[in-house]
């Protein structure tokens, strides 16, 4: 990771990060919440903590309105940047598979994707750094749902 000290400005914790949506009623749609926030004039440093939700199964939903800025509309090209639209889309995918066939069971991909997306709207043209920080107990590589975890965690995007 490059050199990200020098920051001047404090963090913030739970930082909203607006993401563009609207619900169907046409309010904004509930930004997500980043666990850590440092922001620079330059550079933008989020971080999302976890410490033991890898032990549980996550439900990787999306609502259809985060089809546009993934996938595009009649009206618009795609948004997202390539390797999170690629990342969606595996998301996506998982529905048609059987439980134990997919990709994320562990790491709760969905949540990453609104976290990078609130970012990219928030922070429309400053580089945005996603830090996706968690623990692990020191035999975490022979307890499944951890070792599980970490293989979800290194998967090429």
């Amino acid at each position: 990771m490059p050199d990200y000290g020098g920051f001047t400005r404090s963090l913030t914790f739970e930082k909203k990060c607006p993401n563009g949506l609207k619900e169907d009623n046409g309010r904004p749609s509930r930004p997500p919440h980043l666990d850590v926030l440092v922001e620079e004039d330059n550079r933008i440093l989020a971080i999302e903590s976890k410490f033991i939700e890898p032990i549980s199964s996550k439900n990787q939903k999306f609502s259809p309105k985060y089809e546009a800025p993934f996938r595009g509309s009649s009206e618009h090209s795609p948004d997202a940047e390539p390797g999170w639209a690629r990342l969606y889309e595996a998301v996506l995918a998982m529905k048609k598979l059987s439980k134990d066939k997919q990709r994320f069971q562990r790491l709760d991909a969905a949540q990453l994707i609104k976290h990078y997306l609130g970012l990219h709207v928030t922070y429309r043209g400053k580089p945005v750094t996603l830090v996706y920080l968690f623990w692990e107990p020191t035999n975490a590589s022979e307890l499944e749902p951890y070792h599980r975890h970490s293989a979800e965690v290194w998967w090429r995007w």
